[in-house]
């Protein structure tokens, strides 16, 4: 095989292999991330964001206050995950464009028709589940809260299309190039540009 191409934005089984992952993982990194809060100092503080002062005079409605604000801490993060992408699409391509987008309940960083060995393709894939992740364990020792965990899981959950990017790279070894399009990826045996 010379090549293979992926059109994940419009490819429904692969959007359900996904999002049955991603489930999974998210399921799966509640066991870790929870054991790791045991041992932060944030252990034994709750996961409500808003002060306890103003949670008790809002009574059962600081829960509601609270969630809304994980998950907005979450959103900056996915837009923070994908910047990361971007620039590292950046440094590999200076010339090529770099494009953000959201289709298919999925956010996205693309820069369509740009070329990368599979060294750089791995890692501009990976490397904001690895930023943010350090970050998010860094944070729950420096700046105890209970909430990591929560955004650790949903975080991790949510990098599961990038996972699933790496492993197509990594079960074709022979094919060396990896181009980025507007819909998914493209891998070369030899580079597209020659």
């Amino acid at each position: 095989m010379q090549k293979f191409e992926l059109d994940l934005l419009n490819d429904l089984s692969a959007q359900k292999k996904i999002s049955k992952w991603s489930i999974i993982l998210i399921l799966l990194s509640i066991i870790p991330f929870f054991a790791l809060n045991i041992f932060s100092p944030s252990s034994g503080t709750s996961a409500l964001l808003l002060p306890e002062s103003l949670s008790a005079s809002l009574g059962g409605f600081s829960i509601f206050l609270n969630v809304i604000a994980v998950v907005a801490i979450f959103l900056v993060l996915v837009v923070v995950h994908e910047a990361i992408h971007g620039i590292l699409f950046k440094v590999f391509a200076p010339r090529e464009k770099v494009k953000f987008g959201f289709k298919a309940g999925m956010a996205y960083a693309t820069s369509p028709g740009s070329v990368f060995s599979r060294g750089q393709f791995i890692i501009i894939i990976l490397a904001p589940f690895v930023i943010i992740t350090t970050l998010l364990i860094i944070g729950m020792f420096v700046l105890p809260h209970g909430s990591y965990k929560y955004l650790l899981i949903g975080h991790t959950g949510a990098c599961i299309g990038d996972f699933y990017y790496v492993y197509l790279v990594l079960k074709h070894p022979h094919l060396k190039y990896c181009m980025d399009t507007d819909t998914g990826m493209n891998m070369y045996k030899f580079d597209p540009r020659t």
